[in-house]
């Protein structure tokens, strides 16, 4: 069975982003480790990551306490940057500026819209709605 290069590179090799992923893994051990001089004037493309490479005992560890400041902070080489409170993570979420609709509001589009609801087909004409029901629908930011 014969296949081109595109079909190896799908099913044989490891996806970009795992061995992206696997290189700064290496990179950040080896900062860890103080064997960056080993790594230095090389690029992610020059790095090599082996599949087979042995992982000693001492290697891993079970401190969960470790595990709780990495995540909690990012190191980066001459700096520190501080740790993000779970607040400021919240925070930083986009904000839903959902809410629900009033009985008015869902009155004026079962009135004219409820028929097309019904038959689940797209109104041409929901601009006619919402001009007609200025009252209950003026106040909405539609995305059209």
């Amino acid at each position: 069975m014969e296949h081109d290069i595109r079909i190896h590179r799908e099913y044989y090799r490891l996806p970009d982003n795992i061995l992206q992923t696997a290189k700064l893994s290496k990179l950040f051990l080896a900062l860890e480790k103080g064997n960056l001089p080993k790594l230095s004037g090389k690029s992610l493309d020059d790095i090599q990551v082996s599949i087979d490479e042995d992982i000693k005992e001492g290697d891993l560890t079970d401190d969960d306490s470790e595990e709780e400041s990495a995540a909690a902070t990012v190191t980066v080489i001459g700096k520190k940057m501080l740790p993000l409170s779970v607040e400021q993570r919240c925070s930083n979420q986009k904000k839903t500026g959902k809410r629900i609709w009033s009985d008015a509001e869902k009155e004026a589009v079962d009135k004219h819209l409820g028929a097309f609801i019904l038959r689940g087909k797209l109104p041409d004409a929901i601009r006619n709605c919402i001009s007609a029901e200025v009252d209950a629908l003026g106040d909405c930011d539609w995305k059209m």
